[in-house]
């Protein structure tokens, strides 16, 4: 009987190391199945944060491409009389400003257009001109906003300024600068842009802009391709 016994307390002993022994071992299993769904989770959420590192430079790739494009085509622009005189090079208000900033340090008198690359910008989007076309016409006008009309009438573009009596002729176009730009704008995309005279030389061979043709249309281009070379 005393072995009998012996050999329970024995087997009871055993028995509960064996469990204590299976427990360890589960308790252990159970970690590293939770260590390894953490490092699961670690790896999708890295996996996660590469690929939208990646796809963020991808577009600042594709963004600073089409910027240097843009830059590019603003930098290789020429007008001439044949071009079209639409807005599609996409310029910036601080370009504009830029541009303007230069005239302004560069002619005798300045221009009453400095600070306003904002003005010929709205203008642009409203009559779908190109802003350097509208700033070379306004500069050639009226002597870079300086002259009487403009002063007086808002009227920057030379509108109906006939050669036999411009001032009395001459629209009123506004009460300030942009007032004058903006509608004087878009009294040329209505009266000849729209009308087909899409370019200097049809705005003065087909719809008869001005009478001084060929200085009116190099003045305007040259004014424009000199605005580009500021930039």
């Amino acid at each position: 009987l005393l072995i009998l016994g012996a050999i329970c307390i024995i087997s009871v002993f055993y028995n509960t190391y064996e469990i204590k022994q299976l427990q360890k071992e589960n308790n252990e299993l159970r970690k590293i199945q939770e260590q390894q769904v953490q490092a699961t989770h670690q790896l999708v959420g890295l996996v996660e944060t590469t690929n939208k590192i990646a796809r963020e430079q991808q577009v600042s790739r594709a963004n600073a491409q089409r910027e240097r494009q843009r830059i590019m085509a603003i930098k290789n622009f020429r007008l001439n009389g044949d071009i079209d005189l639409k807005n599609d090079l996409n310029l910036s208000v601080d370009e504009m400003n830029k541009i303007i900033d230069g005239w302004n340090d560069s002619t005798r008198n300045g221009t009453t257009f400095k600070g306003k690359g904002a003005v010929f910008i709205q203008a642009a989007k409203e009559t779908g001109l190109s802003p350097l076309y509208i700033l070379a016409h306004a500069a050639w006008e009226s002597n870079w906003g300086n002259s009487y009309i403009a002063r007086e009438k808002g009227n920057y573009f030379g509108i109906n300024a006939t050669d036999s009596n411009p001032y009395s002729n001459a629209y009123n176009m506004g009460s300030d600068v942009d007032q004058g730009i903006i509608a004087g704008a878009k009294w040329i995309k209505a009266n000849y842009y729209d009308k087909g005279c899409t370019t200097l030389n049809k705005m003065i061979y087909k719809g008869n802009y001005a009478s001084a043709e060929g200085a009116w249309i190099n003045g305007i281009t040259q004014i424009t391709n000199a605005s580009v070379k500021m930039l």
